[in-house]
C-alpha cells in the first residue's frame, strides 16, 4: 500500500454508530431517546412533528481544539475543525454520517509543542493535507441515568479509520486502527446549537463499557463542538431526550 502525504482521514468524535433499537433493548436496560423540535414553546418529536430526517452541521467550540491522546506514547492528535460530512439526525435517536476533521497534526502529550518530523497519515484516504475524514459512523441517542448521551460506533465492523505515523520525532511508526466505542454527552434542554462533549471515563451502558483503541493502546477523545440543524428546518431549537 502507499503512504503518500493524504491528509488524516481520521478519528474523530464524535458523531456516530450502526446500532439497532432492538439490539439495545435486547443488550440493557437503558432507554433510547429521541431528538425533539421545539416551536412555540412545545417540544415535540421528529416522529411527532412527521420528520423522517434532518440534515445536520456543527463544529467546535469556540478556541477548542479535537484531540485523540494515545496513551503510552506521550501524543496528541490534534485538528482545529471539524464538519459532519452528509450528517443526518433520523427520527427515533439516530445519527448518520462521517466527520472531516482539518489541520490535523501531532503534538506532545498535554503541550503545545508539534512533533515537526511526524506526519499523521490516512490509510487510503483523502488527498489533502491535514484533513480527517472517518468511516461512516452511526450514532444512537440513549438515556442513561438521566444523562442524554450518544452512543458512536463505526456503521460497519470495528475501525473509525486506520492511522498511519511516519517520522524520525513518532514515539511509533506505522499503521494502526481506531477502534472501539465512544459516547458523547448531550446538554441538555433546547438550543439551536446544541452542545455535545465526549465522555473519557468507561462507562456501562449496553453491558459493556465503550472505550477507543489506537492499535493495542487505549486512546482518549477530547473537544467540545455544537451540532445543528442545517436543513428544512435551520434556525429551530432543538433537543435530544
Amino acid at each position: 500500500m502507499s503512504f503518500k502525504k493524504h491528509g488524516l482521514k481520521a478519528f474523530g468524535l464524535g458523531l456516530l454508530a450502526t446500532l439497532s433499537m432492538m439490539a439495545l433493548g435486547a443488550a440493557s436496560a437503558q432507554a433510547s431517546g429521541e431528538f425533539l423540535l421545539l416551536e412555540n414553546e412545545v417540544a415535540k418529536t421528529f416522529l411527532e412533528h412527521g420528520i423522517t430526517l434532518e440534515a445536520i452541521t456543527g463544529g467546535f467550540e469556540a478556541g477548542v481544539r479535537g484531540k485523540l491522546s494515545i496513551a503510552g506514547l506521550g501524543t496528541d492528535i490534534e485538528c482545529t475543525g471539524v464538519t459532519p460530512a452528509n450528517g443526518l439526525a433520523h427520527r427515533h435517536g439516530l445519527v448518520t454520517g462521517s466527520l472531516l476533521y482539518t489541520g490535523c497534526e501531532v503534538y506532545e502529550l498535554g503541550t503545545l509543542t508539534k512533533l515537526s518530523d511526524c506526519e499523521v497519515l490516512d490509510k487510503g484516504g483523502d488527498e489533502k493535507l491535514l484533513l480527517i475524514k472517518t468511516n461512516s459512523i452511526h450514532g444512537l441517542v440513549i438515556l442513561h441515568s438521566s444523562e442524554t448521551l450518544i452512543l458512536v460506533k463505526p456503521a460497519t465492523g470495528s475501525v473509525f479509520v486506520e492511522i498511519v505515523l511516519e517520522g524520525k520525532e513518532c514515539p511509533v511508526s506505522g499503521t494502526y486502527p481506531v477502534t472501539g466505542s465512544t459516547l458523547l454527552l448531550v446538554a441538555s434542554g433546547h438550543a439551536v446549537n446544541l452542545l455535545i462533549n465526549p465522555i473519557n471515563t468507561p462507562t456501562l451502558i449496553t453491558g459493556q463499557e465503550h472505550k477507543l483503541r489506537f492499535g493495542e493502546r487505549n486512546a482518549t477523545l477530547t473537544g467540545a463542538a455544537t451540532v445543528s440543524l442545517n436543513g428544512a428546518l435551520v434556525g429551530k431549537a432543538w433537543g435530544a431526550f
